[in-house]
């Protein structure tokens, strides 16, 4: 199966990426060890995001226990 997309995080959870430059592919890419323990992090991120976005818009006020970011251990995965 293949996608194309523009959205970042979802280009970075693929098993392979292709860069195009100038209309033609520039690289190849498949994540390694240390991208895949990335991702993690990065997947941690997005969701808070999605989570503080819909408070955000449901009138919530910002700055609760709910809505503090998750802390990251030096490895780059959440703690």
């Amino acid at each position: 199966m293949i996608f194309v997309t523009h959205d970042p995080f979802l280009a970075l959870i693929t098993d392979r990426r292709i860069v195009m430059k100038n209309g033609a592919v520039a690289a190849v890419l498949e994540p390694g060890e240390r991208e895949r323990e990335i991702i993690g992090t990065v997947s941690g991120v997005d969701t808070f995001l999605f989570a503080l976005r819909e408070r955000i818009r449901c009138g919530e006020v910002i700055g609760t226990a709910e809505t503090e970011p998750v802390p990251v251990k030096k490895s780059g995965v959440p703690a």
